[in-house]
């Protein structure tokens, strides 16, 4: 590894805690004092970079340990709920259960409009908490998970169903069409993917209905 490659590894982590510790300062998991010790380590490292790359990272490092310290030393309460999200992964893994309880054993198998039975509200379900669980997980490993956000984790797979049901009475009802007529497994999938990506389906459709019909400027 060249210097300059080196240096830019270095910079990169620097930015990376840096980032950490201002979310977690605002997530009250790091006191101002705590952040401001570690700020000061992390400046102290940047300024080494460019003359001693070796011991920038060694300061680097030794900010994150000491972050990393702060984190994992406070109250276990708010370790567990605001830095890992205890509560919600036994929200979401429990919804996960009880919605695979719900399609295996058909507790809701009826039609709701035409061939689009009810179970898939919990395919569209599930559709939303799988898509939670890979970013509650993203956002926990990169220790940027925010008590302040956490409803949304809650509501998302909620919405999901809603979206989910939405689309595929929009298939059933002619609104959307395929080239065959859709069977059940179809509705479900068409439920499952609209629940996990609600949120980049909106936006697209926001998108081509602005560029058809761009919104006046105020």
């Amino acid at each position: 590894m060249s210097k300059d490659e080196q240096a830019n590894e270095i910079n990169s982590f620097i930015d990376y805690v840096e980032c950490v510790v201002e979310f977690q300062n605002s997530n009250q998991l790091l006191t101002k004092d705590q952040a401001v010790e570690i700020e000061q380590k992390l400046a102290t490292a940047g300024a080494m970079v460019a003359q001693d790359p070796t011991k920038a990272n060694e300061s680097a490092h030794e900010a994150y340990f000491t972050l990393m310290g702060y984190l994992n030393g406070g109250k276990k309460r708010s370790r567990y709920l605001y830095l890992y999200g205890v509560h919600i992964w036994a929200y979401l893994i429990g919804l996960s259960i009880l919605l695979l309880v719900i399609i295996v054993g058909q507790w809701v198998s009826f039609s709701i409009f035409q061939d689009v039975r009810a179970d898939v509200i919990a395919w569209a379900g599930l559709g939303g908490c799988a898509c939670s669980i890979y970013f509650l997980r993203k956002s926990i490993y990169k220790y940027q998970l925010s008590k302040y956000y956490a409803i949304y984790w809650f509501a998302y797979p909620i919405a999901g169903m809603i979206f989910g049901l939405a689309l595929a009475t929009a298939f059933a009802a002619g609104f959307l069409s395929l080239q065959a007529k859709p069977t059940y497994a179809v509705y479900a999938v068409i439920a499952f993917l609209a629940g996990m990506f609600q949120e980049w389906v909106v936006g697209t459709l926001q998108d081509i209905a602005n560029s058809i019909h761009a919104p006046k400027k105020p």
